[in-house]
């Protein structure tokens, strides 16, 4: 999930910042799954982080830009997503890619 606000471009909001702001992110995760526990893991390149492992979710927040990695959001029906995460978003734009190579699944949303 990507959410944009006064950011022409999404991917440049990664590139410009240094690091991910830590505060942001836990805030991010909590949002998007507001009944799990958050628990802080070392961060990664996010071209090595698009698959985590079960149970994991990588994110991050910078200016402008969110990104949220996690299986849990692997939908059947990617233009239907779950009300509480695009209350999460806060009226910013989603853009929800989502990949399944057993059955070679592609499903892009915004």
């Amino acid at each position: 999930m990507v959410g944009t606000q006064r950011v022409a471009h999404a991917a440049s909001a990664p590139k410009a910042a240094d690091e991910p702001q830590m505060e942001g992110t836990a805030a991010l995760v909590a949002r998007v799954f507001p009944s799990w526990g958050i628990e802080s893991a070392e961060g990664g390149a996010l071209d090595e982080s698009t698959y985590p492992p079960e149970g994991l979710t990588y994110a991050a927040n910078f200016p402008g830009v969110d990104l949220v990695c996690d299986r849990r959001l692997m939908f059947d029906r990617p233009s239907e997503p779950p009300a509480h995460l695009l209350e999460a978003a806060e009226g910013r734009r989603v853009v929800l890619h989502a990949m399944h190579s057993v059955s070679d699944r592609l499903a892009f949303a915004v």
